[in-house]
């Protein structure tokens, strides 16, 4: 795939290969096509492979179900005007293909199963702290000011890291302004995340994986589960396939994965609307 090359044209482009090798009388399944496919997409769209190959049985998905996702996706990239639009608090594991070896550890397939919809509001300008560690606390996601375990000596005195500006939107649930029930609504990001165990309603802490944030470095999945979550409208639902990552401040909601999950993912000037 050439960098700016369209979804639909590429995938045409390589059924009309297909086309033209089983015409010869070579069998080509569709699986391989799939594989093929995945294999040779452009570097931005490494994330939403993962994610397809998480949450999907490999040996049933066909080529037009793996468009869609695509399509989807490219959608959600069209938004970004900026190549750094799209990395705002983007987090990524590394694929792992069948027949390979992974220290990423196995997956099941789950389905967020909160219904009707809740609103993020958008944040035109905000500062990208995904990947910020404050020292003092080790965590990630906040600085100095926002820390909410920083030491009151008067006499410490801190440079606060200066960071390029991203775009970002936020979705809160409920009316909590606390940072731990802040989630953030990621396009970048290719799984849920939350840093907060309290949040966790069920969670395999068998499940160990590492990992990488845009900027390269890695942080440590301790656990994967089921979240408790409540809507603009008051209900609790339940989100599913969640990493837990300590490290983290705040809470990713991944775009990617909702799509992949079944959900609709729309944004307008500055809101984000998710429907089952």
């Amino acid at each position: 795939m050439k960098n700016g090359e369209k979804v639909q044209e590429y995938i045409s482009h390589v059924l009309d290969i297909v086309y033209k090798i089983r015409v010869l009388g070579e069998a080509l399944a569709e699986q391989e096509v799939v594989f093929k496919i995945m294999r040779t997409l452009t570097p931005n769209y490494r994330h939403v492979v993962s994610s397809i190959l998480e949450g999907n049985d490999i040996k049933t998905l066909t080529v037009e179900k793996l468009s869609g996702s695509l399509k989807s996706h490219e959608a959600i990239l069209a938004l970004s005007t900026t190549d750094e639009e799209v990395k705002a608090l983007q987090a990524e594991t590394t694929p792992s293909w069948p027949g390979e070896n992974s220290n990423s550890g196995g997956r099941g397939k789950g389905r967020a199963s909160f219904r009707g919809r809740f609103r993020g509001r958008g944040r035109g300008r905000s500062t990208d702290r995904a990947y910020l560690q404050y020292h003092i606390c080790k965590k990630y996601g906040h600085v100095k000011a926002q820390c909410w375990n920083r030491e009151s000596d008067a006499n410490v005195t801190e440079e606060e890291p200066v960071v390029e500006e991203q775009k970002l939107f936020m979705a809160s649930g409920g009316r909590c302004v606390e940072a731990s029930s802040v989630w953030l609504i990621d396009s970048g990001c290719s799984n849920h995340m939350s840093g907060i165990r309290e949040h966790f309603h069920d969670l395999d802490e068998n499940v160990q994986q590492v990992a990488r944030l845009g900027d390269g470095k890695t942080i440590k999945v301790e656990g994967v589960g089921t979240v408790e979550f409540q809507t603009n409208n008051g209900k609790i639902k339940y989100l599913k396939e969640v990493q837990f990552v300590p490290q983290l401040a705040h809470n990713l909601l991944s775009v990617s994965q909702l799509i992949l999950t079944g959900y609709t993912v729309t944004f307008s000037n500055k809101e984000c609307t998710i429907l089952d």
